[in-house]
């Protein structure tokens, strides 16, 4: 005698975030999409100091001419912009359709219920990203070209026996941090350095942060403003600053 029972089945899904569907990194985010040429560019800089450095205490003669020729491989800002150069290119001639396509698939997927105007959306392509690697690229050509003519100025203003200025030594993140260390209510939790702007750094524990302004040398306070503790072993990152006055020229949001 056979028996038959009814066996309710539970299929458990794999965990992700709420409210949001898997696999859609290279839909939605670019970064996926992005080849990384800043690692090379990192390397490249630093054989070119090797070779600067080689060069200029062997033939000392052509020092001045190996500081204004040389420079631009120096600077950080070249390898940024060769970055956001190719990575422009491929945005627009790659990524855009390859994104768009895959959005619009899913966006018509009648598992999705999406409505007509949303597809639509869907369907469109997202040009933000692309123009925002174009205006990185250019800031950071103008940066370098900025910086080239300040070093072509000081070299020869050093060679021709005009005295140049001198800024004061700004402090280093190992200093500011030696400097705020003792100074948090809580011992012995770990620290965090985030970068706010161009001119200013914080160090934070988690529940306090130090705010230091290496333009005007000044630290700021800020206790217990985060809402809740966190652990900066997770990382802490810089999302939105300087909707109050900040002590900070740039002011950046």
């Amino acid at each position: 005698m056979h028996m038959m029972r009814d066996v309710n089945y539970t299929v458990l899904a794999e965990p992700h975030q709420p409210f949001t569907q898997p696999n859609l990194q290279c839909i939605t985010n670019t970064n996926y999409l992005t080849l990384d040429l800043m690692t090379p560019g990192l390397y490249a800089r630093k054989t070119m100091l090797h070779v600067h450095y080689m060069l200029t205490t062997s033939c000392s003669v052509m020092t001045a001419l190996l500081d204004i020729f040389l420079y631009p491989f120096l600077d950080f800002n070249l390898y940024r912009a060769l970055h956001c150069f190719v990575n422009g290119i491929l945005h627009f001639v790659m990524v855009v359709p390859l994104m768009t396509s895959a959005r619009c698939s899913y966006g018509k997927d009648t598992i999705n219920q999406f409505s007509d105007v949303e597809q639509a959306l869907m369907c469109s392509p997202d040009w933000k990203p692309g123009f925002a690697i174009v205006t990185a690229c250019l800031s950071s050509l103008g940066k370098l070209v900025d910086n080239w003519l300040n070093i072509v100025l000081v070299v020869i203003k050093h060679n021709v026996g005009r005295v140049t200025g001198v800024c004061t030594q700004t402090a280093t993140v190992g200093d500011v941090w030696d400097g705020v260390e003792d100074l948090f209510e809580t011992k012995g939790v770990p620290l965090k350095v985030v970068g706010m702007s161009d001119s200013m750094l914080a160090v934070t524990d988690g529940s306090s942060t130090a705010f230091h302004s290496v333009d005007s040398t000044s630290t700021v306070w800020a206790l217990g403003v985060f809402p809740f503790p966190i652990n900066p072993l997770f990382g802490v990152v810089a999302v939105k600053y300087g909707e109050v006055f900040d002590a900070d020229e740039a002011r950046p949001q």
